[in-house]
C-alpha cells in the first residue's frame, strides 16, 4: 500500500513550525485539500483536489502557465519516482488526474499554480532535486537547492538589465 501525503507550495517561505516551504498544507492565503487517500502500487486510481481560498471556497479562475493552469507534481520521498501531471478541472473546482503510484512508499503531492499573477516558483526546486538525482548525485531535499535557484535567478535578472 502506498500513502499519498498532500502538501502546498509555499511561496518558498517558512510557514508552519519553521519547516521548509512547499511543508505546508496551507500557504499564502490557499489551502490544499485532498481526500485522504491510499494507493495500492501500480494501480490506476483517480486523484482529486481543490485548491481552496481564504474564505474555505474552491479557487476556480487560476492561471495558464506553460500552457496548463495546474501542475501536480508527484514525488516519492527517496525521489526515486517523479511524475509531472496536468489534472483537468471539474465545474465544483476539484482538480481530477489519473494516477498509479509504481512503488510503495511515501510520496508527497505539490501542487504548482498561479492565481491573479501571484506564482511561486519552490516547485522547480522539487523537479532540480529529482533530477539532480537521476543523474547519479546523492538525494538531497528538495529545498537545499533553493538558494542556487535564487542565487541563478538573481544574476539573469541582473544580465538582463545590464543588456535592456
Amino acid at each position: 500500500m502506498n500513502s499519498a501525503r498532500e502538501d502546498a507550495h509555499t511561496g518558498g517561505h517558512s510557514t508552519v513550525h519553521g519547516a521548509p516551504g512547499g511543508l505546508a498544507v496551507s500557504a499564502a492565503g490557499y489551502t490544499l485539500q485532498v481526500s485522504p487517500k491510499t494507493f495500492e502500487a501500480g494501480q490506476e486510481e483517480a486523484f482529486g483536489l481543490r485548491i481552496l481560498d481564504r474564505g474555505g471556497q474552491a479557487v476556480r479562475d487560476f492561471d495558464e502557465q506553460h500552457g496548463e493552469r495546474m501542475h501536480l507534481m508527484v514525488v516519492r520521498r527517496d525521489l526515486v519516482h517523479y511524475q509531472h501531471l496536468h489534472p483537468s478541472l471539474g465545474v465544483d473546482g476539484t482538480w481530477w488526474v489519473p494516477l498509479v503510484l509504481p512503488e510503495p512508499g511515501v510520496y508527497r503531492a505539490f501542487a504548482d499554480f498561479s492565481v491573479g499573477g501571484e506564482h511561486d516558483p519552490c516547485v522547480r526546486d522539487v523537479f532540480a532535486a529529482v533530477v539532480s538525482y537521476a543523474q547519479g548525485d546523492p538525494a538531497r531535499p528538495w529545498w537545499e537547492f533553493t538558494p542556487e535557484r535564487k542565487a541563478r535567478e538573481a544574476r539573469e535578472e541582473t544580465a538582463g538589465r545590464e543588456k535592456g
